[in-house]
């Protein structure tokens, strides 16, 4: 998936995947990774002005976690 989005031109994966940091290496990648610790719609929803704040925090190789307060921490693998 990761090698595919890269090769579309994407620069950020949204996913509701709590382990792929522990499953994936970013460091050689361009494109960064948001990791919401819900999959819940509605939770989304509620977050939507921070999951577009993560379009202008994102760098690249790095995975960030969007925590359901709405926070956006780095992650640090």
């Amino acid at each position: 998936m990761l090698d595919f989005a890269e090769k579309q031109g994407f620069d950020l994966i949204l996913t509701a995947d709590k382990n792929m940091p522990f499953q994936q290496t970013l460091g050689h990648r361009k494109l960064c990774v948001v990791v919401m610790l819900t999959s819940d719609r509605k939770s989304a929803d509620r977050q939507a002005s921070q999951i577009v704040g993560c379009l202008e925090a994102f760098v690249d190789g790095r995975f960030m976690v969007l925590d359901s307060e709405g926070h956006l921490n780095f992650h640090p693998a």
